[in-house]
């Protein structure tokens, strides 16, 4: 039943089809929608990654980073055994936290 209602309403659109004059409509729409590529905001991007990696590179983020997360490691072990939890899930919970920041990382750098 399904076929058959398909098939009429496809006959009947063909039969009915009309064309209408486009007068040059298209091409005015498409000379009238904003430009994808704004040269502007581009450049601000760029000079931003720079300013970023610069920044980055001044104030030493890399010793940074290293020092949060040598700072997180030793809370956590420091307090694991407050919260009765064995060595072996917390070295797989940082595995896995590492493993998400990455990928995470890795995710904003394809975009």
């Amino acid at each position: 039943m399904m076929k058959d209602n398909d098939t009429l309403l496809k006959q009947f659109m063909d039969a009915n089809r009309q064309e209408m004059a486009d007068n040059g409509f298209s091409r005015r729409v498409m000379h009238r929608l904003p430009c994808r590529h704004n040269r502007a905001a581009q450049i601000l991007n760029a000079l931003c990654a720079v300013v970023s990696v610069f920044l980055f590179v001044t104030f030493d983020g890399i010793q940074a980073i290293i020092e949060v997360m040598r700072n997180v490691l030793v809370y956590t072990i420091q307090h694991v055994g407050t919260l009765h939890i064995d060595i072996k899930t917390m070295v797989v919970l940082f595995c896995l936290v590492f493993f998400f920041t990455v990928r995470l990382a890795w995710q904003h750098v394809d975009d």
